[in-house]
């Protein structure tokens, strides 16, 4: 349970109080260092091989 305080605190930006085991401050710290580290980027390939046949007439 404590996770999902955690998850909607730090989410929804400033809230008074403890929520998750963590002050504001903690919560503001979070969001900063998630905000400045980059994200992964991948790129995939994909090969489609279609083989047509004619229907027999």
């Amino acid at each position: 349970m404590a996770e999902q305080c955690l998850s909607w605190a730090v989410d929804v930006g400033p809230v008074e109080g403890i929520w998750g085991g963590t002050t504001e401050g903690e919560r503001r710290a979070m969001r900063l260092r998630t905000m400045r580290r980059p994200t992964a980027t991948a790129t995939v390939t994909v090969t489609v091989t279609v083989t047509v046949t004619e229907a027999a007439a």
